[in-house]
């Protein structure tokens, strides 16, 4: 483990003269703000972000997003393998990052950092201040924190092999939470009678789509809520020494914390990896889980069909029986 010592915080006097009251959701505005001034890169993003071409897709009824977002293109295509890994620079570390990038302490332990390739408006990435590995182990309260704190935002934790494109490096995301289909969606999928009891104060609902097979986990208590997710974590499928592949999405809400998480069973599809017309650069993260799905290229943009996203779905998340095992094993953790 290394620390880095750039300072990249802004300073409360520094806020304040930018109008930022002491709520983390003020400072984020006054950071955003400061930045576009500031750092030319992320001052073109944000203006590219009002005229990226977006398309709904109805997927047996089940709405998806597809957003054309050219400025994506080197997140979809980073090499994420151990070997490629280890031979960059990790870009997140606070000496490796912009000039113009500044911050926002949270906890003492991350930089809130605007994102220079944005999805969504408000778009951060919040690295911890160590050069540590993504794992959600260790890491849920503090996520669960950042959902509170940042409210209305969403938080995102992409696993290491799941769509992280710093799987060295332990970070979240967050963005507006209206952004992506599945938050609408939601009230209407959940099922109460499906709950699976597992811990106290904590409900666990399996949704099993074809196009979206996850656990939401919904409650108003942090320690309970944690414990929920790392029964979850468990009831996975994983290599022995290896963080099960998911992405999870969380937000807080009249007291009360939503959490999607989802259980993957590739990191990219197979028409990734094909040859001409028949490759499509889509490398979904929890983002694209929840409907809203990037595409970098304009050709695969025009070209995709509903039938597509569906095959895409159906080979990154487990199958009906592999989930309907992954929720067996959960029910049977119960306290």
């Amino acid at each position: 483990m290394s620390t880095t010592f750039r300072t990249l915080a802004l300073s409360d006097v520094e806020l304040h003269v930018l109008g930022a009251g002491p709520d983390l959701p003020s400072q984020v505005r006054a950071l955003l703000e400061q930045q576009k001034k500031t750092w030319p890169l992320l001052r073109s993003t944000y203006a590219s972000l009002h005229n990226v071409r977006v398309r709904a897709l109805d997927l047996e009824g089940f709405e998806i997003l597809l957003q054309h977002n050219p400025a994506r293109l080197s997140s979809s295509t980073a090499l994420v393998d151990a070997d490629s890994i280890k031979a960059r620079p990790c870009f997140l570390c606070a000496d490796r990052l912009p000039a113009e990038q500044r911050a926002i302490l949270f906890a003492g332990r991350y930089h809130i950092l605007c994102n220079p390739y944005p999805i969504v408006h408000t778009h951060l990435t919040i690295a911890n201040r160590d050069h540590i590995p993504q794992a959600v182990e260790g890491s849920v309260g503090d996520m669960l924190d950042l959902t509170r704190s940042l409210q209305p935002l969403f938080v995102v934790y992409n696993g290491p092999a799941s769509g992280a494109s710093a799987p060295d490096h332990m970070h979240f995301q967050a963005g507006e939470r209206g952004s992506l289909p599945l938050t609408r969606a939601l009230p209407h999928l959940l099922d109460p009678n499906l709950d699976l009891h597992i811990i106290e104060r904590v409900s666990v609902i399996p949704v099993d789509l074809m196009v979206a097979r996850f656990f939401a986990l919904v409650s108003d208590e942090a320690v309970a809520l944690e414990r929920a997710i790392l029964f979850v974590r468990k009831g996975l499928d994983h290599q022995p020494g290896c963080e099960p592949m998911m992405n999870i999405t969380a937000w807080f809400s009249a007291g009360v914390w939503t959490v999607i998480v989802f259980p993957r069973a590739k990191h990219r599809p197979s028409m990734y990896y094909a040859d001409g017309t028949k490759r499509f650069l889509l490398s979904p993260a929890a983002i694209d889980c929840m409907g809203l799905c990037v595409v970098p290229r304009a050709e695969d943009f025009d070209r995709l069909t509903p039938d597509m996203m569906k095959e895409m779905f159906a080979e990154i998340l487990p199958s009906r029986a592999v989930f309907q095992g992954i929720t067996g094993r959960i029910a049977s953790m119960r306290k």
